[in-house]
């Protein structure tokens, strides 16, 4: 197990490393170090999520549970506001947001192509033929029985909580005043996403992020193309719509009113 949390330290210690290098360099402009860090952590993700599914194979879903707590603080606390998901991009509806959509799409399916060579050290048993066993093609959807309507729910009603819950705690005022590390945010935020994620794990894999879905299981026997691109890049769009206008809603109401009086 303690291979498996090296790891999973060492990748977010050397790509926290990339990122402040990108953020401060002076040699490329703020719209390409905002495209190029989206990358860079759809590619940490992506390395940490394939580990982690080692880390719950050896000390079960409880250690698992704690690691995706503990990884989701650090997102809050070292990303300086970088998302893990490619959503808020395609929100924006725009060539950027595209841009870096596409670029996190690809840096996900990178990470598993780093991964497989650092999984070829068998560092643990565990490692051995991993990369082989998840390939795409090979391996086989757990959930794919389970109604239709189902999966698409609970990816639907997962993305909207996570869209609409994490920035109200980020943002809540009281929080923010006495809160300068981010750390307690952080561990709300945690806590949210690892109930989100357990509630709907069973269900539809509580993917709730459309690259990260086709890293885990883009290609997975149990669903086609069409359907996985419905369940997982459509749906959670929708749930991202949703959980981004209930959002405004709740902390937009002064600029109502405000509107109403002129």
């Amino acid at each position: 197990m303690l291979p498996s949390v090296a790891i999973i330290l060492a990748h977010a210690f050397i790509l926290h490393m990339i990122r402040k290098t990108i953020r401060s360099s002076t040699r490329i402009s703020d719209t390409t170090k905002e495209v190029l860090q989206a990358g860079v952590c759809a590619f940490e993700l992506g390395c940490v999520c394939l580990e982690q599914g080692v880390l719950m194979e050896r000390g079960g879903m409880g250690v698992w549970a704690l690691s995706l707590f503990l990884v989701v603080v650090w997102q809050v606390v070292g990303w300086e506001g970088n998302s893990p998901s490619p959503l808020p991009h395609m929100l924006k509806g725009s060539g950027l947001g595209l841009l870096s959509t596409l670029l996190m799409l690809v840096c996900s399916l990178l990470s598993y192509r780093h991964m497989s060579n650092v999984w070829s050290y068998e560092l643990i048993s565990n490692h051995k033929d991993r990369a082989q066993a998840i390939a795409s093609g090979v391996c086989s959807i757990p959930w794919q029985k389970t109604h239709l309507y189902q999966v698409v729910l609970a990816e639907l009603v997962g993305t909207m909580l996570l869209c609409l819950l994490p920035p109200l705690i980020l943002e809540n005022k009281t929080l923010a005043n006495n809160d300068s590390s981010r750390i307690i945010r952080g561990a709300l935020v945690g806590c949210t996403v690892l109930g989100t994620v357990l509630a709907g794990m069973n269900t539809s894999g509580a993917m709730y992020n459309p690259s990260l879905a086709s890293l885990l299981v883009g290609g997975c026997t149990g669903f086609t193309t069409a359907q996985h691109v419905g369940i997982y890049w459509v749906t959670p769009l929708l749930g991202a719509l949703l959980g981004s206008s209930l959002h405004y809603r709740i902390t937009r109401p002064s600029v109502s009113k405000a509107r109403k009086t002129k």
